[in-house]
């Protein structure tokens, strides 16, 4: 504001400006302060023109002195009417490059007065780094360069006189109607050793708070400090410090009006008493959503992610995941993948022998239906589908539906009063689990449709198995009918009440023991709890003992595998041929031997059912 001379001397100077006219672009955000630089959003193709009016007020006065003492002063630039033309353009969605030429067409200097020239041409650019979003609390961060051209008049106090750059950081934070914006950056400029006052390059400080009256029409206040590295001989006189308030209003045209009014802060070369701005412009704010991925999707809506394409929304410009779908049928906590499943989706339906299901490379957003079917269950479920790993559960329900009248009789084809139903195997969950007692020798017994076997069993009477077919919705009658037993349990052995007969020499069974040993596998069948039970063969003491221990492993295991044609599991039954090496009864003749030759099952154990999956 003011050059104290300290010496009589004529004034003599260095180029430089001292009328402060480094107004932001007016890009026709309504955000935006008018001297600091703010990082707004910016998308590509955005572009504008604007033109602003200045008068200064005594931005430079020289103070003369005699003995050391003020004796006068004279404006050396004053009443300075400016008008500054911009323009910019945003190249991409987080560059835009500025322009601004300063014509000055009238100014004083020591009381005469000086034409139209030249300002600086300043050349910037605002490069984004992070971009406010339409969050009601955002922030954005960016960085200025800028560079002076020496285009202006270094004789008049309007102009470097020599090449003047820098460069800014800058960060906005939105909340709401709430704008505060910061700065800080260097000033890289000529030294100045002018009289008394001498320069060299600055910092840049600068401070904004700004409030929307409405969505086109913003108020601001700024302060801009830009103090040298080198102390001035009088002090702040090197230190231009200015307090500026403005408005700002956007039309929806893209015609732009504001204006500002500000003052000095400190008594530094370039702030005056004044100053006041006006102007106008235009801009175009509104274009596509920024694309910052370069994906080349239109209306973007996720600018900083690539789209990928996939067939899925890919015009949204968003990342996104296929769906991929498995389905599986359980019950009471278990998975069947051998149920049958029927799949569709809309008007489109598949079929499936066995699952589960796998289905890869759908769109998120469809929906599923699954039916599927298992021996007497069925069950449906539906999904829609989520972007990546979808997993369908389709609970299964028994569908009893199918009735069995059960009949036991005894060897007269009479009702057993007191025979009792086990079942052996079954569809999961199509049959009872419990032992179901006739009564006088009948039951009736809904079962789900599937292969069934049941074990039929009375006091004093052999167990005997029976296998059968229940079709959906259907009724049949099962007779089942039971023989005096052959077979006695006690904790370690199945006894058999007869012998199993072979031919002479032979392991081949005779027919004739067809029944009982049918009626061993019955009891095993029926009695799960038995651990493996050993099936054992043995020989009289006739014959040399290798043949007779051969043909006793050989019986033994043609009884085995009669047993388990019979249904026995063959991991249940272990096979040994003794030979001679256990008689029964000591002595010889025909009687003895007769007892030795023979064949036992001997239970290895038994198992906790409650604990076994």
């Amino acid at each position: 504001m003011f050059l104290a001379l300290l010496m009589t001397t004529a004034l003599a100077q260095d180029g430089f400006d001292a009328s402060g006219t480094l107004p932001a672009p007016q890009d026709g955000d309504v955000r935006d302060p008018l001297i600091l630089q703010r990082p707004g959003a910016m998308l590509r193709g955005q572009g504008y023109a604007a033109i602003l009016g200045e008068y200064v007020k005594s931005p430079l006065t020289l103070v003369t002195t005699t003995d050391g003492e003020p004796s006068g002063s004279e404006a050396a630039l004053d009443n300075v009417v400016a008008l500054d033309l911009q323009g910019g353009y945003t190249v991409h969605d987080r560059v835009r490059l500025d322009l601004s030429a300063p014509v000055f067409m009238a100014s004083q200097s020591l009381g005469s007065g000086q034409g139209a020239r030249f300002g600086d041409i300043r050349a910037s650019s605002m490069l984004s780094i992070v971009q406010p979003t339409e969050a009601d609390v955002t922030y954005g961060i960016g960085v200025v360069p800028w560079v002076s051209l020496p285009t202006g008049d270094d004789t008049a106090f309007l102009g470097e006189g020599a090449f003047v750059g820098g460069g800014q950081a800058t960060a906005t934070l939105q909340a709401g109607l709430f704008t505060a914006t910061g700065l800080a950056g260097l000033r890289f400029r000529p030294a100045l050793d002018t009289l008394n006052l001498t320069g060299s390059d600055a910092v840049d400080v600068g401070l904004s708070a700004g409030l929307l009256a409405s969505e086109r029409t913003g108020f601001a206040l700024e302060v801009l400090l830009s103090p040298p590295f080198e102390t001035n001989e009088v002090a702040w006189r090197g230190t231009p410090g200015e307090l500026m308030a403005s408005v700002r209003h956007h039309s929806p045209t893209g015609l732009n009006l504001f204006g500002g009014a500000g003052t000095a802060v400190t008594p530094g070369v370039g702030t005056p008493e004044w100053r006041l701005l006006v102007g106008g412009g235009w801009s175009r704010l509104e274009q596509a959503p920024a694309d910052l991925d370069g994906d080349g999707v239109a209306n973007d809506q996720c600018p900083e992610e690539p789209e990928t394409v996939n067939g899925y929304r890919d015009d949204d410009g968003c990342p996104d995941t296929l769906a991929d779908l498995v389905v599986v049928a359980q019950y009471d906590g278990n998975e069947y993948p051998e149920a049958d499943m029927v799949l569709s989706s809309g008007p489109t339906s598949t079929s499936f022998d066995f699952g589960p299901v796998r289905v890869f490379g759908r769109f998120p957003g469809e929906a599923w239906e699954a039916e599927a079917t298992y021996a007497c269950m069925t069950g449906t479920g539906d999904i829609v589908l989520a972007e990546g790993d979808n997993r369908l559960k389709v609970d299964l329900v028994p569908v009893l539906d199918s009735t069995v009248h059960f009949v036991v009789v005894d060897e007269n084809d009479e009702p057993l009063d007191g025979a009792s139903l086990q079942w052996v195997a079954g569809p999961t969950g199509c049959a009872p689990d419990e032992v179901a007692s006739l009564v006088a020798g009948k039951a009736s017994i809904a079962v789900g449709a599937g292969d069934h076997e049941v074990a039929g069993t009375a006091e004093g009477y052999g167990t005997r198995l029976v296998q059968f077919t229940a079709e959906r919705e259907a009724e049949q009658e099962i007779r089942i009918q039971l023989l005096p037993t052959r077979v006695a349990l006690d904790d370690s052995q199945i006894r058999i009440l007869e012998k199993v007969h072979f031919e002479t020499n032979s392991h081949i069974i005779k027919s004739v023991s067809h029944q009982l040993l049918s009626e061993v596998a019955a009891t095993i069948v029926s009695h799960p709890e038995f651990g493996a039970v050993e099936v054992e063969g043995h020989a009289d003491e006739r014959g040399p003992s290798d043949y007779n221990q051969q043909l006793s492993a050989r019986r033994a295991r043609a009884v085995a595998d009669y047993l388990i044609k019979e249904g026995v599991a063959s991991e249940r039954l272990e096979v040994t041929g003794y030979g001679e090496e256990k008689p029964l009864v000591q002595g010889s003749g025909e009687p003895v031997w007769s007892k030795n030759r023979r064949v036992q099952f001997t239970i290895l154990g038994r198992r906790d059912l409650s604990e076994a999956p």
